[in-house]
């Protein structure tokens, strides 16, 4: 990994700083995101520390809307000139609910919409680095929706932090997959990895799919534990379901100022 440049999105700290140690100590060029500036720094030198170089850069950042979310990949883009991984670890699960300055669910904006936002938005320094990677990291979570996961889709009517939380997953998943089939024949790789409460064993999913030569060339895979891959619901196999919130994605991302929407991935069996 010592000619990679990985990007990690709300990585100072849990799952995602420990992403981060370990692909800084395989020699990566590791940029980590998050909002707390004293935080950011403190973790960058931890990293700089236990890697033994200096190619670590914490950059601050507010997830939380597309526009923020943009903002980052403009600076991404400035300053460096490759990227060959991008992982999406940043994540939000909220008590009560509340909206983002462009009126979207915060839960729906952070852990869906903003993750959009930023990949569309890096996928030409992406491409231009292929063969790279997109690691979206989900949560087993979302296997326990019994509801529509369109249903009530910005929790207007009905809030609960934990279903909501988990529906947000599901959309996360539904996106990779619809991702995936997108960029099949652009050299980049598009795979989610679950985050759960084994701290460890989450990491290492996430730094396998980032670093791993075993699973260079696929995709539209889902892992959990390391290197185990999980089974994913019926409905995150529906390729309908996928284009759907790839749709809604894309309609929210033309509604916010700035470069236009990706366009929608083709079904696989159109793909060339």
């Amino acid at each position: 990994m010592t000619d990679k440049t990985v990007l990690i999105t709300g990585a100072t700290s849990s799952i995602g700083l420990l992403t981060a140690r370990e692909l800084a100590a395989q020699g990566a060029r590791t940029i980590i995101t998050g909002r707390d500036v004293r935080r950011g720094e403190r973790a960058a030198v931890e990293l700089r520390r236990f890697a033994g170089h200096d190619r670590v850069h914490f950059l601050r950042a507010d997830s939380t809307t597309i526009e923020h979310n943009r903002e980052l990949a403009e600076t991404v883009l400035t300053r460096f000139s490759r990227l060959d991984v991008l992982i999406n670890h940043v994540e939000a699960s909220f008590e009560q609910r509340w909206e983002t300055e462009e009126g979207h669910e915060a839960t729906l904006a952070t852990n869906v919409l903003g993750p959009y936002a930023l990949t569309g938005s890096l996928l030409p320094l992406l491409k231009r680095s292929a063969p790279s990677r997109i690691v979206n990291v989900t949560s087993g979570a979302f296997a326990t929706i019994m509801r529509h996961p369109f249903e009530d889709l910005n929790a207007e009517h009905h809030y609960d932090g934990l279903e909501v939380f988990a529906r947000s997953k599901m959309l996360r998943i539904l996106w990779t997959f619809a991702l995936a089939r997108k960029l099949a024949s652009h050299g980049v790789v598009v795979n989610a990895a679950d985050s759960n409460s084994r701290w460890h064993a989450a990491s290492k999913a996430s730094v396998f799919l980032a670093s791993t030569e075993d699973h260079a060339e696929v995709t539209g895979t889902y892992l959990e534990d390391s290197t185990k891959p999980a089974h994913a619901t019926m409905r995150t196999l529906d390729v309908e379901d996928q284009d759907r919130v790839w749709d809604l994605c894309t309609t929210l991302m033309a509604a916010a100022k700035g470069p236009r929407p990706l366009p929608r991935p083709r079904h696989a069996r159109d793909a060339v």
